[in-house]
C-alpha cells in the first residue's frame, strides 16, 4: 500500500526552510538549504510514521 502526505516548504527570512506537514500533527522539520531540507523532510516522515506504528503496538 501506498500514502502520499503532502509537505509544506516555506523558507524562512535567514533563507532556511521549515517543513511542515499537514496531515500529521507535530510532524515539523527544518533544513538550511532546499535540498537539506528536502532530506529532513523524508527523515521527520518516516520517524514520525515509526514512532506512529510502535506506539500502537506497544
Amino acid at each position: 500500500m501506498e500514502y502520499i502526505y503532502p509537505a509544506i516548504f516555506h523558507r524562512n527570512e535567514d533563507e532556511s526552510y521549515t517543513i511542515m506537514y499537514p496531515d500529521l500533527p507535530g510532524c515539523i522539520s527544518e533544513g538550511k538549504t532546499l535540498g537539506n531540507a528536502m532530506y529532513m523532510a523524508q527523515a521527520a516522515l518516516t520517524q514520525w510514521i515509526d514512532y506512529r506504528v510502535s506506539a500502537k503496538l506497544g
